[in-house]
């Protein structure tokens, strides 16, 4: 706190209520940045009701001391006084205001500088009087410490949360501050002090600058840009200790670093939006980005870093086509050198192809998966000894490697097998696995499964074995590649139900799927033109007619080389009906493809033989198979590669209410070919077809290999195949 002494004397007896001539002295006061000077005033009251008097200095002597005169009116039973006088403050000391400036300049500190007297009361006007003055504001001293040589021109200074006040009302009665609610006109959410002074400061020295606050009584973290000659430099520093008073001199050191400085005259990159996302996995933590604010105006984004603290685990990601298209993606998952590491915060920021950056961001990654009903398999492992079993826990990853499967083993309870990504697992199968009985779950993701023969998944409800019903069969994420199998029985197939009634047994053991989603998988088959006569997503020959299915849906996939087609489902009397749903899946190098069709592409389908019909979307035996549910067969692209082009719902009847023209539209092929769906559709023919002569941009029969894309060229078709191309 700072304080004076003032001695008060007056040539008039205070008795008659007039005007008083008065001398007040003060000695120098404490605070070394303020002193008084040749044209300092005094604010002074009498009592509550003598107005506002001002003392002007009559001299200053060597010590400091100050004299000032003037008159009190009044009888002044009791004495106030304030600095500097404001000839604007009324009659009423208890309402003084004290504005501060929001732009300071640092040769004027005492300019800025507010005192309030402590009250005297029963005053004498022919004896001195003391007072004690209290100063009102509190200072904060900025030591700033500069990289390079540069003249400081200004500090501009935020507290974190709330404005600064710049106006205040003192009761000099009290000697106690009030202040308006924080508005446009009592608050700012800056201060700015500008250096009086253009002598340049060298690099790594000091620029020291005061600015005078209110007291606030809050610990706030102070942050401010420093404006130099040549640029500017953002500062984030600790928060003030302790509560903010009257009196107080807070010092706030802060040295500055070069790379924050930058050029104002040159827009700030935008900011685009970082979201870490859960852990997939034991070894992935995902961050997803949205930059689309960063794309147009000739702008193309290229590269997508992230950088840690340490810059030597920095990744960086090639955005793709659909990235861009998206104006977003996430990094972390699925591609398999692109590891974020667990709970680690990540400078990220957007290149064009030049590696100028094009906008910033930063978001921390979320801890690792841990399960404690997880357990994680090392490569080389065989899967047959993993899966089985009773004991086992119902999640299994599979670190990044290699892995083999050469028996069949039996599945009996809930799994979950997922591996990092397909690109980098791979299953080597020489034999199927086997589910059976009551199961929930079912989910395979992660992974591809390689094999040199055979199919991935049966289920049995013969008499040994009981029925079985599994209420969820799902893939995604996921590779099949049957392209080293030979040609022979039971090639080439995801999952194959076996479910029927013995003739040893009269009783009929069946076998309930309820729902079995394909989603996000890439198939690869044989593009020989003789295949056997097998289904990729599901094989149900018609002695296995027990088997039944509530829904089916297959999208987002991408099929090369079925052997002939998607699915068989033999009808029988009182199997409940199944919805069948296929949603943008691409067919390639096919033979027969069999399926229900909504948003696919089958590029190069072929068929040489096949059971019941050349080309089926679905197949149902030699029975007919009637569909409750509206079957959507639109948004497809179908290329064929062999003499049929016809493409059939073959030995299927429907209900009136799905013969709606609005479920078969827009269906796209090549220029010259031709289907048509079969008697069962005869009254809409060409349901809405639409032919162009280009439609893919370098289409290839493994759509694994670097390259290869399924890219629709045809912009009115953009909306149809498979989505990742």
């Amino acid at each position: 706190m700072m304080s004076s002494l003032f001695l008060v004397s007056c040539n008039k007896d205070d008795t008659d209520g007039g005007p008083a001539a008065a001398t007040i002295v003060s000695p120098a006061i404490s605070n070394p940045d303020f002193s008084w000077t040749g044209t300092s005033q005094l604010g002074v009251f009498g009592d509550l009701a003598s107005g506002n008097s001002p003392f002007e200095v009559s001299g200053v002597d060597a010590s400091g001391k100050a004299t000032f005169s003037g008159q009190i009116a009044g009888n002044a039973g009791t004495l106030y006084a304030y600095y500097p006088y404001d000839p604007s403050v009324g009659r009423n000391p208890r309402y003084v205001h004290f504005n501060l400036p929001q732009y300071q300049f640092s040769a004027d500190n005492a300019a800025n500088t507010f005192l309030v007297a402590t009250p005297v009361e029963g005053v004498n006007l022919k004896a001195p009087v003391e007072m004690i003055f209290n100063q009102v504001c509190a200072t904060l001293e900025l030591r700033i410490t500069t990289p390079a040589a540069a003249t400081i021109v200004g500090v501009s200074i935020t507290c974190e949360d709330e404005p600064f006040y710049i106006q205040t009302i003192a009761d000099i009665t009290t000697d106690e501050l009030s202040f308006a609610p924080r508005s446009a006109i009592s608050a700012r959410p800056t201060l700015t002090l500008y250096n009086s002074s253009t002598a340049p400061t060298a690099a790594g020295g000091v620029f020291t600058g005061k600015l005078l606050v209110f007291p606030d009584h809050h610990t706030r973290p102070v942050k401010g840009t420093v404006l130099t000659d040549n640029g500017c430099y953002d500062f984030d520093c600790t928060s003030i200790a302790g509560a903010v008073d009257r009196g107080d001199r807070i010092t706030v050191n802060y040295t500055l670093n070069a790379a924050d400085w930058y050029d104002p005259s040159v827009p700030p990159l935008p900011t685009i939006s970082a979201t870490a996302q859960p852990s997939p996995n034991p070894i992935r933590t995902p961050i997803k980005v949205v930059f689309s604010n960063v794309i147009g105006a000739g702008l193309t984004p290229a590269t997508i870093t992230f950088t840690p603290a340490d810059p030597t685990g920095a990744v960086t990601y090639t955005l793709t086509a659909k990235d861009i298209a998206t104006g977003e993606t996430v990094v972390g998952f699925g591609e398999s050198n692109k590891y974020l590491q667990p709970s680690t915060p990540y400078t990220i920021q957007v290149l064009d192809a030049s590696q100028t950056v094009l906008a910033n961001s930063s978001a921390t990654t979320q801890a690792a998966m841990v399960d404690a009903d997880m357990t994680i398999v090392n490569p080389g492992a065989d899967l047959s000894t993993i899966v089985t079993g009773t004991s086992r826990k119902s999640k299994i990853f599979l670190m990044p490697g290699a892995y083999t499967n050469t028996t069949n083993p039996v599945i009996a309870k809930d799994l979950i097998l997922f591996g990092d990504s397909p690109s980098n697992t791979v299953v080597n199968a020489s034999a199927f696995m086997i589910a059976q009985g009551t199961i929930a779950k079912l989910d395979f993701s992660g992974f591809t499964w390689k094999a040199s023969t055979g199919h991935f998944l049966r289920a049995y409800a013969y008499d040994s074995t009981g029925p079985f019903d599994i209420t969820d069969l799902s893939f995604h994420n996921f590779v099949f590649d049957f392209s080293a199998a030979p040609d022979g029985v039971g090639y080439g197939i995801i999952f194959w139900p076996r479910a029927r009634a013995e003739a040893n047994n009269t009783s009929e053991h069946r076998g309930l799927v309820r729902n079995y989603v394909i989603d996000d998988m890439v198939y690869i088959g044989t593009t020989t033109t003789n295949p056997d006569d097998f289904y990729a997503v599901v094989l149900q020959s018609g002695s296995d007619y027990f088997a039944q299915y509530r829904t089916i849906t297959v999208k987002n996939s991408t099929f090369v080389g079925i052997p002939c087609g998607l699915m068989t489902l033999p009808s029988t009397a009182g199997t409940p009906p199944a919805p069948v749903g296929v949603d943008q899946v691409t067919l390639n190098g096919g033979v027969q493809p069999v399926i229900t069709v909504e948003n696919n592409t089958f590029y190069k389908v072929a068929c040489k033989s096949g059971p019941g019909a050349a080309s089926a979307v679905i197949h149902t035996g030699s029975g007919t198979y009637s569909f409750t549910p509206t079957l959507s067969i639109k948004h497809n692209i179908i290329v064929f590669g062999g003499s049929v082009s016809t493409f059939n719902i073959v030995n299927c009847t429907f209900n009136t209410q799905d013969l709606n023209q609005s479920n078969y539209l827009d269906n796209w092929g090549l220029e010259g070919q031709a289907w048509n769906f079969r008697s069962s559709l005869s009254s809409f023919p060409e349901l809405g077809s639409k032919k162009a002569a280009t439609l893919f941009s370098n289409p290839m029969d493994n759509p694994l290999a670097n390259g290869a894309s399924f890219h629709v060229t045809h912009a009115a078709a953009s909306g149809a195949g498979d989505p990742r191309w």
